[in-house]
């Protein structure tokens, strides 16, 4: 009888065993999965270095405030949003620590801004799968400046002494170090990094600064772009969407479906190409981006003109996927220069 009583307590401690373990592992396949999520708490992108740069011998200068010019800026926190208060008091900038994944297809109906959707419901790592295949978009406000945001937007104006009747072509160049990750981890998040730029309108330099700040444009009139710095792919995203059925390939170009329109409870995968989860047009729609800088971005008038800046995480870009993202850090620079089309 106690040889039965030994036997059957062994039993249940290796069933006790095994059952542990079993939890534990399904425990730890819930929390590798819950990094995928869209809005993963982990996934974030600090920019600890920010310059914007015009090219002096294209007689450009560039402004903040559309009053004090300069040929280059480094943007802080403080420049970009405290010292604005009375130079600036209009100013809507958006200064963001870390950046966490949102998603946009860039103007829509919101004047010269971006619609940007962010997550209204904040990321629960313990939420378990299914949270994770959900988001609840949002659309973000704009109307004041924000001191810590899940991404960057900023107003600049830039002056083009050209003084001729005709327009001059503006361009990014240094297209290699717009974006120059601290370790070659950082590089990862490249793939899923947009720039995006909207040309507001011009003002005549003799104008009141009044006249200068408050540019604007009707909607459908403002121009932009986006852009997207890296179309490869990350191995553990196409590993991760394998298993989905969704089959890429490194060098593919995969259409980005961003968000255009709040919602409840939306399936984030409705929003990714050749998912089979059908696709959601009221809430999805194609991001229209460029993939180099090799042409100009805007025609420049002789005047000053009025750009607004973004920089996000693309949140429904596939290569938002890793089973390990700890946070990223970037350089951030941007170089303008002008031809002289004007005089040709």
């Amino acid at each position: 009888m106690k040889k039965n009583n030994s036997f059957l307590k062994n039993k249940r401690n290796d069933i006790r065993f095994y059952l542990i373990l079993f939890l534990t592992l399904i425990t730890g396949v819930v929390l590798i999965y819950s990094t995928y999520a869209w809005f993963s708490s982990s996934l974030n992108v600090q920019i600890y270095g920010f310059n914007v740069h015009v090219d002096h011998d294209s007689d450009l200068a560039i402004s903040l405030d559309g009053e004090n010019w300069q040929q280059s800026i480094n943007i802080s926190k403080n420049t970009l949003i405290n010292d604005l208060n009375n130079l600036y008091p209009g100013n809507t900038n958006r200064w963001s620590e870390y950046m966490s994944p949102v998603s946009t297809v860039g103007l829509l109906n919101n004047g010269y801004k971006f619609s940007v959707y962010e997550n209204k419901r904040p990321f629960s790592r313990t939420g378990g799968l299914a949270s994770n295949e959900y988001i609840y978009p949002k659309l973000s406000d704009e109307s004041k400046p924000v001191l810590n945001s899940n991404y960057f937007a900023f107003d600049i104006f830039i002056r083009n002494n050209t003084g001729s009747p005709f327009n001059d072509n503006l361009y990014i160049r240094n297209e290699k170090n717009l974006f120059v990750p601290e370790t070659e981890d950082d590089e990862f998040i490249l793939k899923a990094i947009r720039f995006g730029m909207v040309y507001v309108g011009t003002v005549d330099k003799k104008s009141s600064l009044g006249e200068i700040q408050s540019i604007n444009c009707n909607v459908g009139d403002c121009k932009q772009f986006i852009y997207e710095a890296d179309t490869t792919h990350n191995d553990g995203s196409i590993e991760f969407l394998k298993r989905r059925n969704i089959n890429i390939t490194n060098n593919s170009v995969v259409p980005t479906y961003g968000i255009y329109n709040e919602g409840e409870k939306i399936n984030l995968w409705s929003g990714v190409y050749n998912s089979n989860v059908a696709f959601d047009s009221n809430i999805f729609s194609f991001q229209n981006t460029i993939t180099n800088l090799d042409n100009s971005v805007f025609e420049l008038p002789s005047g000053i003109s009025k750009f607004r800046i973004y920089l996000w995480i693309e949140g429904e870009d596939i290569d938002i996927i890793k089973t390990d993202s700890p946070g990223y850090r970037l350089i951030f620079k941007i170089d303008f220069e002008k031809d002289t089309a004007g005089y040709k």
